[in-house]
């Protein structure tokens, strides 16, 4: 068992007696009365008093010690060893430390340790000092001892609230601050306000008032964040206002800030506190989710637009078809070979518009369901416009207009498939509206910069006048002019290919006027 290894006292003349064991004549009566009032303000204050005379190692304990213990008084064996084994095994070592520093330093002690009951551990602080005989060598350690397990048990509650508060405040983004009318000043800012700002806790010490607040707030916003707070007070009512600030950091936020100011009962302002939450991050999403709600409003108005389309012309050419088949079938022996010839030619027209369709909306289909987006690979843009303009060589010839094409081998990255789409619809639409005899020109540049190349598709054809311009890429339904030998479109076509060209990450735009000529031009990325 460890001992306080005493010391030699030194005389210390000058050092005070604990208390007088010679005492003054005391009645009986009075001497009760006395024992009992401290035996009761012990009892109600959870403290009792102790004595450890060293030089016979005896231990004495007032009725609240062994209370505090849960100690039979009668089996309680009185000496310092027995009084240690109450002490908790790892608090026992610096309990000794403190009665042998307190013995030979001639000084008062302090400490706070755990002592074992049959029914758990409690917490005590314990409080003394030595004693001394007339030659000033110490005798003996006298002390209290009191009960601070409750005490204890709630300050670690209090400190882990605040711990839970803390956190809570961190992960909401909530700081809060408190304005005092007895200092005239804001009395309190938050370690997390001062986040909110990108302050040091000390910097934002600066902030003494609610105007030093409002002066963070963007210029836009600072009268607006004013006039609430003023109104707040004149109130008075609480307050909720969203603004944005400039933190320390130069870095823009949206706050949201929700205020009380605190009246006495004449409406004497004594104290206004707020809340100051950063929503940077719930306004983005919530911006996020207004894009994205206004993009699928935008795709659904476009899929009605589509399916008018596939209602109106697609129905159109196949009407087209089973008319003349009809005739052909039920009169063709009696018709003149040449009308034959002509009715053939429009099913065979009207097939080609109905196959140039579904091709279109095949193609829109595939962009819509393809999730992993496009397939970019680096493309021989020659190769690709050769590729793209072969099946419109027939067409073409119909109308004895000419396809040239400058385009040499320069690469650019994409689908190859729907660039492919792209160029075969501007092609199209180029024959489509020149006259017969005219020509149709393909020719691509590296622009400056040199991540983009402009593909320009010109025709010498009957131009288009601004109205025409402006709503050439829209999609439209039972709008689309006919050409200059009366061909028919869908509208989807150049829609389509201001779609694609988008998703390339590049534009499309047209050059065109009324006395003729049109060149549309699309940009692609090269890649690097």
């Amino acid at each position: 068992m460890a001992r306080i290894q005493l010391r030699p006292a030194q005389a210390a003349p000058s050092a005070p007696l604990l208390w007088d064991r010679r005492r003054s004549a005391v009645s009986p009566a009075a001497h009760e009365d006395e024992s009992r009032l401290l035996m009761l303000a012990e009892s109600v204050g959870q403290m009792g008093h102790w004595h450890w005379d060293i030089r016979t190692d005896k231990v004495t304990w007032s009725e609240q010690v062994f209370a505090i213990h849960g100690v039979d008084p009668a089996a309680f064996p009185h000496t310092f060893a027995a009084a240690l084994e109450t002490i908790h095994p790892d608090d026992r070592g610096a309990v000794v430390a403190a009665f042998d520093g307190a013995v030979r330093n001639r000084a008062p002690f302090e400490f706070d340790c755990r002592i074992q009951r049959e029914d758990g551990v409690r917490t005590v602080i314990c409080k003394g000092q030595p004693e001394y005989d007339v030659n000033g060598a110490v005798t003996g350690l006298f002390g209290v001892l009191a009960d601070v397990t409750d005490a204890f048990a709630a300050i670690r509650a209090i400190h882990d609230q605040k711990e839970m508060l803390g956190l809570a405040a961190h992960l909401a983004n909530l700081g809060h601050w408190i304005w005092s009318e007895d200092e005239n000043r804001l009395s309190f800012c938050s370690e997390e306000l001062a986040r909110i700002h990108d302050l040091s806790p000390s910097a934002m010490a600066r902030f003494v008032h609610p105007e030093q607040l409002a002066a963070a707030a963007a210029p836009c916003d600072r009268a607006r964040y004013i006039a609430a707070v003023e109104e707040a007070i004149a109130g008075p009512r609480a307050y909720e206002i969203e603004y944005q600030i400039e933190s320390g950091r130069g870095v823009v936020k949206d706050i949201r800030e929700i205020g009380q100011p605190i009246v006495d009962e004449h409406g004497k302002l004594r104290r206004f506190i707020a809340t100051v939450q950063d929503i940077s991050e719930t306004k983005r999403r919530e911006n996020e989710l207004a894009r994205a709600e206004a993009a699928l409003q935008e795709s659904n108005r476009q899929k009605d637009k589509l399916f008018s389309i596939i209602a109106h012309d697609l129905r159109s050419p196949f009407n087209t078809v089973m008319g003349f088949a009809d005739l052909l079938a039920g009169s063709a022996k009696e018709l003149p070979r040449e009308r034959v010839a002509e009715y053939a030619r429009i099913v065979r027209s009207s097939a080609g518009d109905v196959q140039t369709l579904l091709d279109n909306l095949l193609t829109w289909a595939c962009i819509q369901i393809r999730e992993s987006g496009l397939k970019f690979a680096p493309l021989d843009l020659a190769v690709v416009s050769a590729r793209s303009v072969e099946p419109l060589m027939h067409m073409a010839e119909e109308k004895r207009i000419s396809i040239g094409s400058d385009i040499t081998r320069l690469n650019v990255a994409g689908d190859a498939d729907l660039v492919c789409i792209v160029l075969r619809n501007l092609v199209s639409n180029a024959i489509k509206f020149c006259r017969p005899g005219g020509s149709v020109r393909l020719s691509a540049a590296a622009l400056e910069e040199g991540r983009f190349v402009k593909v320009t598709v010109r025709d010498d054809g009957v131009g288009m006048s601004h109205a025409a311009k402006a709503d050439l890429f829209a999609l439209k339904c039972g709008t689309s002019e006919a050409g200059t030998l009366g061909e028919k479109g869908t509208g989807l076509g150049l829609y389509l290919c201001r779609d694609i060209v988008g998703r390339h990450g590049g534009e499309i735009t047209v050059d065109s006027a009324d006395d003729g000529g049109t060149a549309i031009h699309f940009t692609l990325p090269t890649g690097k």
